[in-house]
């Protein structure tokens, strides 16, 4: 299995069609849930539509805003699942200019970009605000202080129009990205890995999940981040547009896989949660060799002599990355062969999401 870490807009696509499965899925009689551990089933969301009786099943688009980190998002997604409008001002460049996203900053240029970005999204789908059925925002998980930038902002368009709001949970949204790209039966296993979490659970239901198993410490994409930011690549022009994770895994494509001995996280222990904190420390303590075998301070000081050791040290990372993934999925399988669907799901904040069988 090979796990590939790199950008996708899914969370913004996804998040006004999560609604229309919602609206759908609702007229359907509910089956008691699981009594084993829940994810997400007791969200914001489900409280919201199982006891809003008054709204109209018949609708069929809904706006979607999404601000839970760095990039401002929104899209108009019809009934059929066919994106109408959609906009995206990217932070990218503004925080890698401070090697890691600052919240303040984030949150500023939210409230600078957020209408904006709303407008560009009505003007491209042809539409004005009231031919919109419904309206959507992200109100968790993510940055406080960016969430409620998009929280404010809606409410304030639902107060002006009439519309309904609808609370997302995004890793909901991105749980369900899968049946909007193919179709995929309930139940399927989901892994989710980004910036802020990593997890993998059985997605029963468009409300219902089970949690197997998560991060113990810190996200993949986190991970990525600090190892771009030792090397600072986001200083570098041929980085200088992408996310710290997307930087890593193209200066991995050139890197040596045997360079540097691997390093196994977890591999041992029985239990489906995910480790990437020894991804961080190795990756540190490897590119800190490397610069004082080099002689230099800093990533800003290497030449194009000194990169391809560097980038041996980003493939070993991803190297790493892929592995913690890969044996998390492998226990948890050998641990409920009877239990477990026969399919797994992809999704994540910084990687391209794609489905494959799983083997039992």
């Amino acid at each position: 299995m090979v796990i590939n870490l790199g950008w996708t807009y899914s969370k913004l696509r996804i998040i006004a069609h999560l609604r229309l499965q919602k609206y759908a899925s609702l007229m359907a009689k509910r089956q008691p849930h699981s009594p084993s551990i829940g994810y997400l089933k007791n969200t914001l969301i489900h409280r919201y539509f199982t006891h809003a009786s008054n709204i109209d099943r018949s609708k069929k688009t809904v706006l979607g805003i999404e601000t839970s980190c760095d990039d401002t998002g929104a899209a108009i997604v019809d009934s059929d699942g066919r994106i109408i409008g959609e906009a995206l001002h990217s932070q990218t460049p503004t925080h890698n200019l401070t090697g890691g996203i600052i919240p303040n900053v984030a949150k500023e240029l939210h409230t600078k970009n957020v209408e904006n970005v709303v407008k560009e999204t009505l003007d491209s789908a042809q539409m004005r605000l009231q031919d919109v059925d419904a309206l959507a925002v992200t109100v968790k998980p993510g940055l406080i202080m960016s969430l409620r930038v998009g929280l404010h902002y809606a409410q304030k368009l639902a107060r002006s129009s009439g519309l309904p709001l609808i609370p997302i949970h995004h890793m909901e949204a991105h749980a369900l990205t899968a049946r909007m790209i193919q179709k995929i039966d309930f139940p399927f296993l989901v892994l989710l890995a980004s910036g802020g979490h990593c997890l993998l659970a059985v997605a029963k239901d468009i409300d219902d999940f089970e949690l197997l198993g998560s991060s113990l410490d810190t996200a993949p994409g986190e991970a990525y981040d600090k190892t771009a930011r030792e090397l600072n690549l986001f200083q570098q022009p041929e980085f200088s547009g992408l996310s710290g994770g997307a930087a890593v895994e193209q200066l991995a494509r050139a890197g040596n896989p045997h360079a540097f001995p691997r390093v196994h996280v977890m591999s041992t222990v029985a239990s489906c949660n995910f480790s990437f904190t020894g991804l961080k420390i190795s990756a540190k303590r490897q590119i800190h060799a490397e610069y004082e075998r080099l002689g230099v301070r800093s990533g800003a000081d290497i030449d194009d002599q000194g990169f391809p050791s560097l980038s041996s040290v980003c493939r070993k990372s991803v190297g790493i990355c892929q592995f913690e993934l890969r044996q998390a999925l492998v226990r948890c399988v050998d641990e409920a062969r009877q239990t477990v669907p026969e399919s797994l799901w992809l999704s994540t904040a910084s990687a391209s999401s794609f489905h494959f069988p799983v083997q039992h």
